[in-house]
């Protein structure tokens, strides 16, 4: 009886003569997530007071409840609409919504936008050879490469099945080589570490002038042509290689 009592308001009991209250636990489903305490309300007697309380109790919390739900399966849709699945970097939705104010921001710090479009050598002989999962912890370490390179304002997106994309902001042409630089570290580091299966991967880019002139779009084009020819340049060498007698 006592934890009833502490429900009370300080001081209540006792304070006038003929003070009654009245406790009701508040249930959700099967459980008890509260209680309720009326006190000295003249309709109190009327039964259908707490049967309409009870009710707009009920209704409160079942609205509560539904809202949180709605807003979790929002917050999964979002997820899966903004987010790559297999590697948890953005995907083609979320470069458009945040396109527009990445451009603006560019501008204003006086920088033009720079795009690096990678493309990951030989996924096919790995899903054929090791299989599928393989494949996909290859595209994963990739990405994970690549988040770690990035710089914290940039965008980073996995634009195909085995295709990246970096949206950064430079003041100079070397900002862009020394990105390359860093990513192809971090592949040779992954590669002497023996964690997985090596990786490879073409690298395009393309730049703004500095007077700003190219839109976005066109400047992925650019970078992924420019990719595709480094890709064809890697496979004329091996070619090449591979003719040399011993």
């Amino acid at each position: 009886m006592h934890c009833y009592l502490d429900l009370l308001p300080p001081g209540s009991l006792g304070k006038r003569k003929g003070d009654y209250y009245i406790i009701m636990p508040v249930h959700q489903d099967e459980n008890c997530i509260g209680y309720c305490v009326i006190g000295n309300y003249k309709n109190l007697e009327d039964g259908k007071f707490l049967q309409h309380l009870v009710l707009n109790i009920d209704y409160a919390i079942g609205n509560i409840q539904k809202k949180d739900i709605m807003h979790t399966m929002l917050a999964r849709i979002n997820q899966k609409w903004m987010y790559d699945e297999l590697t948890g970097i953005c995907n083609r939705s979320r470069l458009w919504k945040q396109a527009d104010e990445f451009v603006v921001r560019a501008k204003k710090q006086n920088k033009v936008l720079a795009v690096l479009f990678f493309d990951l050598d030989g996924l096919k002989t790995v899903n054929d050879v090791n299989g599928h999962e393989a494949g996909d912890r290859y595209i994963r370490s990739m990405a994970d490469i690549l988040r770690i390179c990035r710089k914290e304002a940039d965008i980073l997106v996995r634009y195909g099945g085995d295709e990246y994309l970096l949206v950064t902001a430079v003041s100079a042409q070397k900002e862009i080589n020394q990105y390359i630089d860093r990513v192809e570290k971090r592949v040779e580091e992954f590669n002497a570490g023996g964690c997985g299966q090596p990786l490879s991967v073409s690298i395009g880019y393309s730049m703004e002038s500095d007077s700003g002139e190219k839109e976005l779009q066109q400047l992925i084009e650019e970078a992924d042509r420019n990719m595709y020819l480094e890709k064809r340049t890697k496979k004329h060498r091996s070619r090449n290689t591979e003719m040399v007698p011993a």
